[in-house]
């Protein structure tokens, strides 16, 4: 008797890819299967950059499969929620994370219509976003790219402006560098808990006078919280996110400067830039697409090709006069293209015609 083996009635124990699911389905089709390995390794090799939130709409159809590949240099603090969104989301794209160019780390997760990949790490970390269509889908879609802080804000009702002395900054006439972010609010303002965890040590010594102590029960960092006015919790307290642990002041070596909050934390017990973890950066502004349009031709005035899409990217290279591009998506004032030799980067749209 023969027994025919069906792997997707074992999906459920091992778990396959949605990517190794379509590649099982091309099995009967080598020369498709053969296009789509190679686009995806086309992708894995692409290297522009990605260091703040932002918005694309990418396009394909079934003579110009998309595939590219986008680099994230994330903070220690960062984490990044990366999605696209459309009824045709999961049927029509694939988007993944990988380590270097070779490692998968997830893919992303289907939410109604949405597919939505997020990530974040207990050190600074380059991942590789790849994003890839099905051979046959066609049409637009929105790929939105967000960096978001890992913590919550530690002074209540106040943001990113209130930090008016950074990491870094020189302290003890140069003697000594900062290790924190300042956080200036009014005397007496709560300061709140940036995470769940439990209160290590309540303290009133040294430079920073009144301090509270945090452990992250997620990281096991240690968040401090100095110059306080006066402290509401106790040693042992496990707190949430949110809770009030003192209020601002300056005490300490702050007595001659106006009330704020240092704040710091410490991993492995070494002092890191907190910036990152509080840090709110803006939602990318969004766009309606132009069109789909499948090809362009470089002018030859000045056509800098970009690994970021601003004037402040590394250049890759000088394009000369009409150079065939082919586009992978517009921004809002640049587009995301592929030269004949398989370069990959960013072109203004005055460069292009």
């Amino acid at each position: 008797m023969v027994y025919n083996f069906y792997p997707q009635y074992v999906d459920f124990i091992f778990k396959p890819s949605q990517r190794e699911i379509y590649k099982r389905n091309l099995s009967g089709s080598p020369k498709l299967l053969k296009t789509f390995d190679r686009l995806e390794q086309v992708a894995l090799k692409d290297s522009v950059l990605i260091s703040e939130s932002y918005f694309e709409q990418v396009q394909t159809d079934s003579t110009q499969p998309f595939t590219a590949g986008y680099v994230l240099d994330l903070k220690l603090g960062e984490q990044v929620r990366i999605f696209i969104a459309g009824k045709s989301a999961s049927k029509d794209w694939f988007l993944e994370i990988y380590e270097d160019t070779d490692t998968f780390i997830s893919e992303a997760a289907i939410k109604k219509d949405t597919l939505l990949l997020e990530a974040r790490f207990d050190k600074p970390k380059k991942v590789k976003i790849v994003l890839q269509a099905r051979l046959a889908s066609t049409g637009p879609a929105p790929l939105t790219v967000v960096f978001l802080p890992r913590f919550s804000f530690p002074v209540s009702g106040k943001g990113n402006k209130e930090i008016q002395s950074f990491w870094g900054a020189a302290r003890g006439g140069g003697s000594r560098s900062h290790e924190g972010n300042d956080i200036f609010a009014p005397k007496g303002n709560p300061v709140v808990a940036a995470v769940n965890g439990v209160v290590t040590a309540v303290r009133d010594q040294g430079l920073g006078g009144k301090q509270v102590w945090l452990r992250d029960d997620d990281t096991g960092f240690l968040l401090y919280h100095a110059h306080l006015d006066s402290w509401t919790v106790k040693e042992n307290q496990r707190v949430k996110t949110g809770d009030t642990l003192g209020r601002v002041g300056n005490t300490g070596n702050a007595r001659t400067t106006p009330p704020h909050l240092h704040f710091g934390i410490y991993a492995s017990g070494a002092a890191v830039d907190p910036k990152p973890f509080i840090w709110e950066t803006p939602k990318p502004a969004t766009f309606t697409s132009k069109g789909f349009i499948k090809t362009l031709q470089t002018t030859g005035n000045a056509a800098n090709l970009r690994f970021q899409p601003n004037n402040k990217g590394k250049i890759i290279k000088l394009l000369s006069e009409n150079v065939n591009l082919v586009i992978l998506g517009t921004l809002s004032q640049w587009y995301h293209v592929r030269t004949p030799d398989g370069s990959t980067g960013y072109l203004h749209t005055s460069v292009v015609k």
